[in-house]
């Protein structure tokens, strides 16, 4: 099957891997390059290195809706569209560009967790399960037919994890359902009505209220472990905070940070597991205790 392929970040590896391995990807649409970094110096994202690597044409247009880069898509003569957390929206004239449609690999169950951050919000809301969709897409936002779901626990996971899981989940699914596809066995199921949204990661979501409980903090530093991580405020010092896990009460007031690490919330208590402090590297608990000297501390207010 010929196929133009349109994803961004690293979640999107492994499903443009996995098709240039059955299928002629023969065009690769990615973001523009940005400034990242601390340098913010000029680079490629990472679907654009891999397309490289893999020899694939890319292409990186400032509106993929533009006549521009409609005219380029009709020139490579694709049988379909696969998108993976691409960046930006399609409109009706470009899902409908190729014969056999366009396809979304979603980070969620749908209809549950449609939209933005879905892999981020099923771990912050301390959800067990999630998985991968692929979808139809249609002009609504993750509202199209699903044809393929594949679950998976997420218990143990954190978002680094639970983000390279899902991208290899994503990778066998899309295959799969390319060869029902192909073969004419294809089913699409049009979505029921209780659906959720997974609301875009801001600065503001990593923000810790102290005042919440302590599985629900932890549940907010695993959902953003890849995403520089929620943070403390101790001071005019912004702590990340990248692992923790839930303890025994150490029955301190609401805010108290001890020299152990361990923080006192609104109901139970957190252990901080990995950090990093203003300008220095990640670290786990054992090699800051060994190079920091905290003195017990009360963060001011509930919230910080």
């Amino acid at each position: 099957m010929k196929l133009i392929f349109m994803g961004t970040p690293e979640f999107a590896v492994q499903p443009l891997e996995a098709l240039a391995s059955k299928h002629d990807v023969a065009l690769v649409v990615t973001q523009v390059d940005r400034r990242r970094g601390r340098g913010k110096a000029l680079k490629p994202s990472e679907v654009k290195v891999k397309a490289l690597e893999l020899g694939i044409d890319v292409y990186q247009p400032e509106d993929v809706n533009s006549d521009e880069s409609l005219d380029v898509f009709r020139q490579v003569g694709a049988d379909a569209m696969v998108v993976v957390a691409y960046g930006q929206i399609l409109k009706p004239t470009l899902l409908e560009l190729t014969p056999l449609g366009c396809f979304n690999i979603h980070g969620s169950l749908l209809p549950k967790l449609r939209g933005a951050a879905p892999i981020e919000r099923a771990l912050i809301q301390g959800d067990t399960c999630t998985g991968v969709s692929i979808m139809k897409m249609d002009a609504g936002l993750d509202t199209g037919d699903v044809a393929l779901v594949k679950t998976l626990d997420i218990t143990s996971h954190d978002g680094r994890s639970l983000t390279k899981a899902l991208s290899e989940l994503g990778a066998v699914a899309i295959l799969e359902f390319l060869e029902a596809l192909e073969a004419g066995r294809a089913h699409f199921t049009p979505q029921g009505e209780d659906f959720t949204y997974a609301d875009k990661i801001t600065p503001q979501t990593g923000s810790i209220d102290v005042s919440a409980g302590a599985q629900s903090i932890v549940n907010l530093i695993r959902g953003l472990s890849h995403r520089g991580g929620a943070y403390l405020s101790l001071g005019d010092k912004r702590v990340k905070l990248f692992a923790a896990h839930v303890d025994e009460d150490i029955h301190k007031p609401v805010g108290t940070l001890t020299s152990e690490l361990k923080l006192q919330t609104g109901k139970g208590t957190v252990v901080i597991d990995r950090l990093q402090m203003p300008g220095k590297k990640e670290m786990d608990s054992a090699a800051f205790l060994r190079g920091h000297q905290l003195d017990e501390t009360l963060i001011g207010g509930n919230h910080v």
